[in-house]
């Protein structure tokens, strides 16, 4: 498949879900808190992406197959339950003495990773079923840099996604935010 904005958009949530993996495979009772910010900002761009997901291409997919987008509103339910049960127990951690944040950070860990897991097989759906399925209304791989424009935090963004991306599409964001960026100066 061609690369989209979903598709690039995709790579850096993978990389995000295994930077929480990470630290939270380091994670020391004495600082909590940076173990449930991390999931807590992770949680935000999850939930941001499912909304313009559903936004964006709900109307096609149900128009190509009501199957296929009952189904991918079913996995989006599911797995915002899920990430909003370890965003609880990631709350829970506060407040509680070092050997029993000890045990929360364990069982975290243990359920962060079946959720990763559970969320890696929801993207790879994604890319194979329905994004074939409406390829015709994918947004194209430029939308992310003019999506990007209108966020503070875009050139943190860019910057570290651009090590996620081919040559190909690095270079295709690169054009599309330079050119937006003249449009931009031209208004």
């Amino acid at each position: 498949m061609q690369a989209n904005a979903l598709t690039v958009i995709h790579k850096f949530i993978r990389n995000e879900l295994f930077e929480v993996s990470r630290r939270l495979a380091c994670a020391d009772p004495a600082d909590p808190g940076d173990v449930r910010d991390a999931i807590e900002a992770l949680a935000v761009t999850l939930r941001t992406h499912e909304a313009e997901e559903d936004a964006s291409l709900e109307i096609d997919l149900r128009a190509a197959d009501t199957g296929l987008a009952a189904r991918m509103a079913a996995d989006h339910q599911r797995l915002d339950d899920e990430l909003e049960r370890i965003c609880l127990i990631a709350r829970a951690l506060e407040g509680t003495d070092p050997q029993r944040c000890a045990a929360i950070l364990t069982r975290l860990h243990l359920d962060w990773n079946r959720f990763v897991s559970a969320y890696l097989a929801h993207l790879d759906d994604e890319e194979r079923v329905l994004f074939p399925t409406i390829a015709a209304h994918l947004p194209p791989l430029e939308a992310v840099a003019q999506d990007a424009v209108r966020d503070p935090r875009a050139d943190e963004f860019l910057r570290k996604l651009a090590s996620m991306l081919t040559p190909h599409e690095r270079a295709a964001i690169e054009q599309a935010r330079g050119a937006h960026s003249r449009q931009l100066s031209r208004a």
